[in-house]
């Protein structure tokens, strides 16, 4: 397979690490490498860096033709994204699941809903723009605390804050 420079220089780095690694140890969430003292190689569990774990909440989405799309009831639309690759999403009144996957590298996100429940939603629910929109997944950054995810095809991005916990 060919890799970027990039790869290229990393995969030797971890190389080089496991070769010349004495001992290990666990610190916290990371694995360390050692040669001595000295840390040959970091490996932290923190797979999605900082979107796994927290329930996040539905603020809005907006779509590139200025139509924003605000929850009335924004704690009835979260997203939860499990280390293991799973999500967890609660669209109103039906809690769905499914998968996630996400490139550091690229910024890139793809969800994948599998499951869900199917109790008929109130009037006026934004279950299926919800959903829709967690479909059409493509990128993702965070700022100010808060995750941005912008949708295929440049056509939106949904916002989201972290859950307070109650």
């Amino acid at each position: 397979m060919a890799c970027r420079d990039l790869e290229t220089g990393l995969e030797t780095s971890v190389f080089e690490a496991l070769e010349n690694t004495l001992k290990w140890k666990k610190a916290d969430e990371e694995l360390l490498l050692l040669d001595g003292d000295a840390v040959l190689a970091r490996f932290s569990r923190k797979k999605y860096m900082g979107i796994t774990g927290p329930v996040w909440q539905w603020a809005h989405t907006l779509y590139n033709d200025d139509w924003k799309v605000v929850p009335a009831d924004p704690e009835n639309y979260t997203v939860q994204f499990q280390e293991d690759g799973t999500i967890s999403v609660k669209a109103d009144c039906n809690k769905k699941g499914g998968t996630v996957s996400i490139s550091h590298e690229e910024k890139s996100i793809s969800i994948d809903i599998t499951e869900s429940t199917m109790a008929a939603c109130p009037e006026g629910s934004l279950e299926n723009d919800f959903v829709k929109g967690l479909s059409a997944a493509a990128l993702y950054f965070t700022r100010n605390g808060d995750l941005y995810i912008d949708l295929k095809y440049d056509s939106g991005t949904m916002k989201f804050s972290k859950q307070l916990e109650k």
